[in-house]
């Protein structure tokens, strides 16, 4: 893929020196929601909405059994799937890169039930005992573009405030869209 960067606006505001961006603490088994690929252009919404899972802690996790949802469904993962110990997985409608614009997979859920919602949804993650381990609300507070992912500015940020998120700069895959899948983000600190 290649990583020529674009000129995309970020979606954090300027932070004055006595500010800092809030931050969330790392517990074991955290999963954080990193990276969203809300509306995709040009790929349809069907073949090429994903979201991708970091995992901050110092063993791999097994997320057999997790449940991702949206405000109105939810897809439980029926596979093995390893979560790295600081790493990534990317979670896909359509794993098929030709169809979805390049991004590799590592899962694929059911595209006709779990379904991002560009106006305004949220996305969420719950371990095999129904405990909720991450949410991102993406209705308010949030800009959505199109053809580019949001990206986390630093996974020990909450990534509630939608000020802790930017737009993908990097452009990956096909057809011209823009985010990191699978690899940590490239949001400039602000």
């Amino acid at each position: 893929p290649s990583t020529a960067p674009s000129t995309a606006p970020s979606l954090a505001p300027s932070l004055s020196p006595s500010e800092t961006p809030s931050e969330s603490p790392t517990v074991p088994g955290t999963v954080v929601i990193n990276e969203i690929m809300i509306n995709p252009d040009p790929v349809s919404d069907l073949n090429g909405e994903w979201i991708e899972l970091h995992n901050p802690g110092d063993e791999d996790l097994e997320l057999r059994g997790w449940t991702i949802r949206d405000n109105f469904v939810a897809h439980v993962i029926d596979d093995d799937l390893i979560l790295p110990a600081g790493g990534f997985v990317v979670l896909a409608r359509n794993g098929n890169p030709t169809a979805n614009g390049g991004v590799v997979a590592d899962y694929v859920y059911n595209p006709n039930v779990l379904q991002l919602n560009n106006g305004g949804d949220l996305v969420q993650v719950e371990n095999p005992g129904g405990i909720v381990i991450d949410t991102v609300d993406y209705t308010t507070g949030f800009v959505i573009p199109e053809g580019a992912s949001i990206s986390l500015e630093d996974p020990s940020l909450d990534n509630s405030i939608g000020s802790n998120w930017c737009i993908s700069t990097t452009l990956f895959g096909i057809n011209s869209q823009f985010g990191t899948p699978g690899a940590a983000n490239d949001c400039p600190m602000s």
